[in-house]
């Protein structure tokens, strides 16, 4: 049985791949910086402390990492940098450090680090791929730049290491922080009668949304491979924020929508591309991978999925 260690278990990308990789037959270990789960196989360790990482690491043994861990919030990035800093750009230098006091054969090992387009920054309208030029323009960019560079060089070193470069991906257990949520949260809020309006920073904002766990399985598909490489992940269809409300409020039977979305300055950022999307031929062409679920499945998934959170908590005489 193979076994895996899987940072950030705790996290939306943590939970569909170690489900995956159950289904798959893996013996899955998780680690966390919070959790208060009794499963042996779940361990919480902050990444950032060498003593638990180098104990979680010779109880799991793996022969496969899978490196999520991250503060994944970009807005955030921009007011909490350094903290931004430490965890994105050491985490993985960090695992490897553990590993090697463990004991571990890192000549044996394979590891997937959890890359972003972040890193290729907002210059360009062109969809982006492996070769595209990289000039991140926030603080989780740059850091997670920092941590893809150090998987590249530990091919030098004989280590089978990957970067899955994902664009973005988003699921029901997404947090609120994120557009998406707060899109699909707000229109079933309003579908439910609980709220008149979204407010939402600029609509016309285009990126590259697909589900989740379509994402995660190219990870495993990576470390399939004979050799590691690093792959652009993503749909390769931009679609803006207004399509993504068009759709949200069109799935709950709204089609006049417009006047429920309200303008808040504060949620425009100061840096953002005005689009921002992938190439995934490469990810095609060598993994075999294609997104199973559309952009419009995506929206109506996540949709229902706050309709019926919601809807779970609202009392009967409501």
């Amino acid at each position: 049985m193979t076994r895996a260690l899987v940072t950030g278990i705790g996290g939306q990308d943590g939970h569909y791949l170690s489900r995956l990789l159950r289904e798959k037959g893996y013996d899955v270990y998780g680690l966390d910086i919070r959790g208060d789960r009794t499963d042996d196989h779940f361990l919480v360790v902050d990444i950032s402390d060498h003593s638990s990482l180098v104990s979680a690491l010779r109880k799991a043994r793996p022969s496969e990492i899978y490196h999520l861990a991250a503060q994944s919030s970009v807005a955030a990035s921009i007011e909490e940098e350094q903290s931004t800093t430490v965890i994105n750009a050491h985490g993985l230098s960090r695992l490897i450090d553990a590993s090697r006091e463990a004991g571990m054969d890192l000549s044996k090992l394979r590891i997937c680090q959890a890359s972003s387009s972040e890193i290729f920054g907002y210059h360009t309208p062109d969809a982006l791929d492996e070769l595209s030029p990289f000039r991140p323009e926030t603080p989780y960019g740059r850091s997670k730049l920092i941590a893809h560079k150090y998987a590249m060089s530990l091919r030098s070193e004989g280590i089978f290491a990957c970067n899955a470069i994902l664009f973005n991906h988003e699921s029901p257990l997404r947090p609120d922080t994120f557009v998406t949520q707060k899109i699909a949260t707000g229109v079933a809020k309003i579908a439910l009668g609980l709220e008149d309006s979204i407010a939402l920073g600029d609509t016309s904002i285009c990126r590259d949304w697909g589900f989740a766990a379509d994402y995660v399985e190219a990870m495993w598909l990576m470390l399939a491979q004979t050799e590691p490489d690093d792959y652009v992940i993503a749909s390769g269809k931009p679609h803006s924020i207004a399509s993504f409300l068009e759709h949200a409020f069109r799935h709950v039977g709204i089609s006049d929508w417009e006047g429920r979305v309200k303008t808040d300055k504060r949620f425009v950022r100061k840096v953002d591309a005005t689009i921002l999307y992938g190439n995934p031929s490469k990810a095609e062409r060598v993994l075999g991978w294609k997104p199973k679920v559309s952009f419009q499945q995506l929206v109506a998934l996540m949709v229902d999925a706050a309709l019926e959170r919601l809807s779970s908590s609202i009392p009967e005489n409501h």
